[in-house]
């Protein structure tokens, strides 16, 4: 009897490790000092290569810290809120000179089209162009189906990272899309009386 129960013991303790024996934790690099002269030192042209940054940013370091360097910036990106209004980065003409890696960081041409979408988010032709967007304190946006993944990424994002203090959240729904005058719109719904008597942060409107 005591064998068969360390053999249960031991099947159960066995199948309690495989998850963590499955799951190999990412390898964490600490935080790299890039005003340190040994991410850049280079032999050779190609002893240098570009790391990305979070937001679009990149610099140029040697082979020898790169992976240190990437692997920082890739475990922490996801926690950069990028809003759009620094333009992208590369590099170009990388090359080693006097034992530093050396390139001229330019910046990505960002520009748009001329067209009427990109002048005025909100335009449209037909309701089928329009999408809405979730604000903030639940607001309801309504643009160009071209933008809504961008700007809702945009707010889902701001969300996440701080705890929005509405006092007043819109949480009526959207009752139909409308195209007027070349501009997206919706009519929502109109809550009744028993919407202003519920207490603030659950007024959703009775249907």
């Amino acid at each position: 009897m005591k064998k068969f129960l360390s053999l249960l013991v031991l099947s159960f303790l066995t199948l309690a490790a495989l998850p963590a024996m499955a799951d190999k934790p990412k390898k964490l690099y600490p935080p790299p000092n890039l005003g340190d002269e040994k991410y850049y030192l280079c032999r050779q042209d190609s002893d240098c290569v570009t790391a990305n940054l979070p937001c679009g940013r990149v610099v140029v370091v040697n082979q020898v810290t790169h992976e240190a360097v990437q692997g920082w910036y890739d475990h922490i990106g996801p926690r950069y809120q990028c809003l759009g209004t620094v333009p992208p980065q590369k590099a170009e003409n990388i090359s080693c000179i006097n034992n530093l890696c050396k390139a001229d960081i330019t910046q990505v041409s960002t520009e748009l089209p001329d067209t009427p979408v990109n002048r005025d988010p909100s335009y449209c032709e037909a309701p089928e162009d329009c999408a809405v967007v979730v604000g903030p304190c639940k607001k309801k946006l309504v643009v160009n189906r071209v933008f809504q993944k961008s700007l809702q990424e945009k707010y889902d994002n701001l969300r996440k990272m701080h705890m929005e203090g509405c006092f007043w959240p819109d949480n009526r729904s959207v009752k139909e899309i409308t195209c007027k005058e070349n501009t997206c719109g919706a009519e929502l719904e109109i809550p009744n009386q028993n919407y202003w008597n519920k207490p603030l942060g659950k007024r959703t409107p009775d249907k």
